[in-house]
């Protein structure tokens, strides 16, 4: 039902309605072409002004709903899955090709952070805690570039009052820095 009320009908009414030809194989004016593209306007108002405003009463009257709790669990367990089947290669890796211990303690760490993560109750307390403080350092990083470009920012627009500097180049500059800002970088 759900489905059927939010089709969009007009859209491919209308479509076929100003295919109809001017003329016909004749050369006389195509019959009723003018009530044909006004009876193709009016069912695609129609089901834009009816249906489209009360889509979201019939959803409510058809009880549709989604499942977002079971989706999200379901998109951990499969996270959880995918990393534990990367950790194991990983680990099969390191013995097979003599992998620099730094080399897979840096990669484990990295796919066990993604773990903890996906889902954190499938990672380890070290995993949690290592997510937590990378969150932490990285919240703390951007609150000291914002600050930082702030302060270039204030003094870019301190130089466009002063004398001599062209505005151009402080545009220049300003976009340069709102570049920085949006890439999240320094």
């Amino acid at each position: 039902m759900v489905t059927w009320w939010a089709g969009m009908r007009g859209v491919a009414t209308v479509a076929l309605a100003l295919a109809v030809p001017f003329t016909t194989d004749a050369g006389e004016p195509f019959p009723r072409r003018t009530e044909i593209l006004f009876t193709a306007f009016a069912v695609a108002l129609f089901t834009l002004l009816l249906q489209g405003p009360t889509l979201p009463a019939v959803v409510r009257a058809t009880g549709v709903h989604v499942d977002t709790v079971h989706e999200r669990a379901m998109e951990r367990r499969l996270w959880t899955r995918v990393l534990e089947a990367e950790l194991a290669r990983l680990k099969e890796i390191s013995t097979t090709e003599a992998l620099p211990e730094e080399v897979y303690e840096r990669l484990r760490d990295g796919f066990e952070r993604r773990l903890a993560q996906a889902d954190p109750e499938a990672a380890d307390s070290n995993a949690r805690m290592n997510t937590d403080r990378t969150v932490a350092f990285a919240e703390q990083m951007r609150a000291i570039s914002n600050e930082v470009l702030e302060a270039g920012r204030a003094e870019a627009l301190a130089a466009r009052r002063e004398p001599g500097i062209a505005p151009d180049v402080v545009d220049r500059v300003m976009r340069r820095l709102d570049l920085r800002t949006k890439a999240g970088a320094p």
